[in-house]
């Protein structure tokens, strides 16, 4: 999170993109755009995860989730893929980071890289303990071995990479403030960001945006009005942006004009690639193609839905490469049962 407010500080990124910005029309709080038409039969509301989600081309992992009947709760769960237990694990080591070293510059005590190493080792070795994160890994280890994945341990030392990096960035901000004799305010607080759920929760009125009642975004960085979410997986994806797009126009649709929100983050943790890396954060404005993406991802779910209960047919997968989007989806073992 401190790359986020780094990069933030570093580029200047609201002037930057501050014309493109002026060119966003289609807000939250412009209801005709985001008004649910009211001829879905699909009355339940979903989470902007539901909507943004563009794994399965004809959305039968949404119809198996939320309106195939006869299944149990952990048919409705799906299987736990590599890619959904990595993050699983990605998402909380990262957002501990921040309240875990508020302190660690304080003081005149010295700080080396060597300190840094020893606080993120121990850091890690807390949360890599802890009876969920060890039940986790071992699933991520037999979804490893099946799906040819990394190993669990793989994912380890590329999240310890990122706290360290993160850790570096917050001393040498703290450092070179110093030296220049400003003001030492954390980095953390000159562009704060909103780490905790309760604090982050979006009230869009749904029976208007189909949008679910809390929605609810990895961080926010409401001063400068943006909202950002932690990604994990092989690449950065344009479903990762019109995610981003779905909190912002959820946001607006709760707080008006007061609450703009023109830029989208992507904290993206790469849990493939055989070289272990450290986090990249990727900021980019919520345009109004963006917003259109989000609202027609939104209409085609509802249309899937709708048209499962009035025909009571599932959709269609016959036309769907198997290789290319199902291989790893949750619903692969159900899906290949139907085909």
């Amino acid at each position: 999170m401190y790359l986020v407010s780094s990069g933030w500080l570093l580029h200047d990124i609201p002037s930057a993109f501050e014309e493109e910005s002026k060119k966003i029309t289609l807000r939250g709080y412009n209801e005709e755009f985001v008004r649910l038409p009211a001829d879905f039969a699909w009355k339940n509301s979903l989470s902007v995860g539901d909507i943004a989600n563009d794994i399965c081309p004809v959305r039968k992992d949404l119809y198996n989730a939320k309106a195939r009947k006869g299944l149990t709760t952990e048919q409705k769960n799906g299987k736990k893929t590599w890619g959904r237990l990595a993050g699983m694990i990605v998402e909380p080591f990262c957002t501990s980071l921040l309240g875990k070293f508020d302190d660690l510059y304080a003081g005149d005590s010295k700080i080396t890289y060597h300190t840094i190493v020893d606080v993120v080792d121990s850091h890690s070795r807390n949360f890599f303990t802890q009876s969920t994160t060890r039940r986790q890994l071992n699933q991520l280890a037999s979804a490893a071995s099946e799906e040819g994945y990394n190993s669990p341990e793989h994912l380890m030392l590329a999240l310890g990479y990122s706290a360290r990096n993160e850790l570096a960035l917050l001393g040498a901000d703290f450092l070179l403030c110093k030296t220049n004799e400003q003001n030492t305010t954390k980095l953390s607080e000159r562009v704060p960001i909103v780490v905790k759920k309760k604090s982050l929760e979006l009230h869009p009125k749904s029976e208007l945006t189909g949008i679910s009642d809390p929605a609810t975004p990895d961080f926010l960085m409401q001063e400068i009005g943006a909202v950002g979410d932690i990604k994990s997986g092989k690449e950065f994806k344009r479903s990762h942006q019109v995610t981003c797009a779905g909190y912002a126009l959820a946001r607006e649709n709760e707080f008006g004009s007061e609450g703009d929100t023109n830029i989208g983050i992507i904290y993206f943790i790469e849990t493939h690639s055989l070289v272990p890396t450290p986090a990249r954060a990727y900021f980019f404005v919520i345009t109004d193609a963006l917003r259109r993406a989000f609202i027609d991802r939104r209409n085609n779910a509802y249309n899937v839905l709708s048209r499962s209960m009035i025909t009571n047919q599932p959709p269609d997968i016959s036309s769907v490469s198997r290789e290319e989007y199902c291989i790893h989806c949750r619903f692969i073992e159900l899906c290949d049962h139907d085909r």
